[in-house]
């Protein structure tokens, strides 16, 4: 049975209102993904088959959207990752204001690292690993691009590592989750997630030792995760001289934080 990694992707916040033609375009690309994602736990992966243009097109406006955001005036928005980068956006944006004109400034969430997630997963259940890494990377940037950088990089660099995996690129996977795994900040289920990709990537390149450890550490902070408890036992089957099956990736799988 081919073995499953799930990957998470997690605190973004929603931004409820209906696009309108007269709205900026972060409003109506937030829209976009948060009715994909919903529609992809509602009906598989077809809800992001039938908008993947639409999706795209989201995408490659995404530092257009950045440029016109803080261009704004009297009111300058700032697009963040969730309700404390939302503050310490605020706050950043006052201090560089403080010596110019009054600037009122407003955050909101900042759909284009969720576009990437959910395009990159997409392009890796349909065989098309190419792609997903193109639209990872540019989700990517579009965090970097955050007048506070979010936390949806790390997130996205385990969904990049897995699509580097597919590709048999795997010293360039284990560089990208290791430098993903010594972000600070992160959260332990974020943390135990990345460890997981990493036991998957080592466990692939047959450095079982290393892959055990990995799954052990992602265990000390998720105990019981059946994927990494799963990985172990395999581990244990490749040492007794099982042959190695194919891997798999679970898309837009959420674990629990």
């Amino acid at each position: 049975m081919a073995r499953i990694v799930a990957f998470l992707f997690a605190g973004l916040l929603s931004l409820g209102a209906a696009a309108a033609d007269d709205t900026p375009p972060w409003v109506a690309d937030q829209t976009l993904a948060n009715d994909t994602y919903a529609d992809f736990h509602a009906s598989g992966i077809q809800a992001i088959a039938n908008r993947r243009d639409a999706l795209e097109a989201a995408l490659a406006r995404a530092h257009a959207s950045y440029d016109a955001a803080g261009s704004s005036r009297p009111t300058r928005f700032i697009l963040t990752d969730g309700d404390g980068q939302a503050m310490l956006g605020v706050l950043v944006a006052g201090a560089v204001d403080k010596n110019g004109p009054a600037v009122k400034t407003v955050a909101v969430p900042n759909p284009y690292p969720k576009i990437g997630m959910i395009l990159g997963s997409y392009y890796n259940e349909i065989h098309q690993p190419e792609d997903a890494l193109r639209v990872l990377d540019a989700g990517i940037a579009a965090d970097k691009l955050l007048i506070i950088p979010g936390d949806a990089a790390p997130i996205l660099e385990g969904e990049r590592a897995l699509t580097l995996d597919k590709l048999k690129r795997f010293d360039d996977a284990l560089a990208g989750i290791d430098n993903a795994v010594k972000q600070p900040g992160l959260a332990p289920p974020v943390k135990a997630h990345l460890l997981r990709i990493r036991g998957f990537t080592l466990t692939e390149m047959s450095r079982l030792d290393d892959a055990e450890k990995a799954y052990n550490d992602s265990l000390a902070l998720e105990p019981g995760n059946p994927t990494a408890l799963g990985e172990l036992q395999y581990i244990a089957k490749l040492r007794g001289g099982a042959p190695a099956a194919p891997g798999a990736l679970k898309p837009l799988a959420q674990p629990h934080n």
